[in-house]
């Protein structure tokens, strides 16, 4: 799964073409980020917005220590994952 999840952040960020030996499932995720920026190329950037959001969620840390507060937690949760 962590390669998965590694792979389509790097397709959310890379400009790179796709070399021939890309799997089915690179160059699905490939193509959909193209066509996001595509469409918004066209007109608007909910697009943009909706992989700014992408990237944010999928790059969740684990705390490198104990939280010195509740408050420094909940800081951390609503960064980390939105919760609130």
């Amino acid at each position: 799964m962590l390669s998965v999840k590694t792979d389509f952040l790097y397709h959310l960020d890379s400009r790179d073409p796709l070399d021939s030996t890309a799997s089915d499932l690179k160059r699905y995720m490939h193509g959909v980020v193209r066509s996001v920026e595509e469409e918004d190329r066209i007109a608007g950037n909910g697009g943009i917005e909706m992989l700014d959001t992408l990237r944010a969620g999928f790059r969740c840390v684990h705390p490198e220590k104990d939280f010195p507060s509740i408050s420094h937690y909940q800081d951390f949760r609503h960064l980390n994952v939105g919760a609130a």
